[in-house]
């Protein structure tokens, strides 16, 4: 099975937050490479563009106030929803959904959205759902109790996410289920999204 460009923007922005000298997922540098002896350096690699889009999408993205932001499990839940609620209408790619669920995501994990866009296409699964100009119907729950305890600083969670894609055609992809480990961290008294790392499944 091939890598969702769900999952590859995620593991981007999960080694970014890690580590910011590294894009994960993608299979090319924004950095040019170096030249070697006898030959030119290669030219840099244009970010991939970003939607300049004007349509609405579908389902509106979730609002961090309409939640609880001192429960843990009601952040956690809502902003993996936030993140895998993409709409082809609207996003050039996942990255894109990303940028409009900034509201959920810490400052640290804001700015790896914002800096770390993918410079290549989103994918062959991506470009199936665009062609039916579909959107992500996303449902989460979370998957057990078994996480490290809750500190003044962070939390962790498992979240179970359920999407599939709808087109506006009447088209409907078969559901996809992925296991996203969450980091958490306050921010002003509200538990925001500092990280989140997909499984491999």
């Amino acid at each position: 099975m091939t890598v969702s460009a769900h999952r590859r923007v995620l593991l981007t922005l999960a080694v970014a937050a890690a580590a910011s000298t590294a894009l994960a997922g993608c299979g090319r540098s924004s950095t040019p490479t170096a030249a070697r002896p006898g030959r030119s350096p290669a030219p840099a690699a244009s970010p991939y563009p970003r939607s300049s889009s004007t349509a609405s999408p579908a389902v509106p993205m979730p609002d961090p106030t309409s939640v609880d932001g001192s429960n843990v499990d009601a952040v956690a839940l809502m902003a993996v929803r936030a993140l895998k609620q993409s709409d082809t209408a609207v996003d050039a790619d996942p990255n894109d959904t990303a940028r409009r669920a900034i509201g959920w995501l810490t400052p640290s994990f804001a700015g790896q959205v914002r800096s770390y866009p993918p410079i290549v296409a989103p994918g062959a699964e991506w470009n199936a759902w665009a062609a039916h100009r579909a959107w992500v119907e996303a449902s989460t729950s979370l998957a057990g109790d078994d996480h490290p305890s809750d500190t003044a600083t962070a939390a962790y969670r498992q979240v179970v996410a359920v999407v599939r894609p709808v087109g506006r055609d009447g088209w409907r992809g078969d559901p996809q289920r992925q296991v996203v480990f969450t980091t958490l961290a306050p921010v002003d008294g509200r538990w925001r999204l500092a990280s989140a790392q997909p499984s491999s499944q």
